[in-house]
């Protein structure tokens, strides 16, 4: 993919979920005057991280 290219995609639970959860963190901030800051990597092919609740993963599953 080059550029602002549209990405081509089925939709699903997964996916739906997180523009869920994207879209009341964007309310969120608008409502109590906040900003957050993310950083989101999704790596294709790398299976499942378990989080230890710590911003640390076990590896993939």
């Amino acid at each position: 993919m080059r550029g602002n290219e549209e990405v081509k995609h089925e939709p699903n639970e997964e996916y739906e979920d997180l523009l869920r959860v994207l879209d009341n963190l964007a309310r969120i901030t608008e409502k109590r005057d906040l900003d957050i800051t993310m950083h989101v990597t999704f790596l294709k092919g790398k299976g499942i991280v378990e989080s230890d609740g710590k911003g640390k993963g076990k590896g993939p599953t």
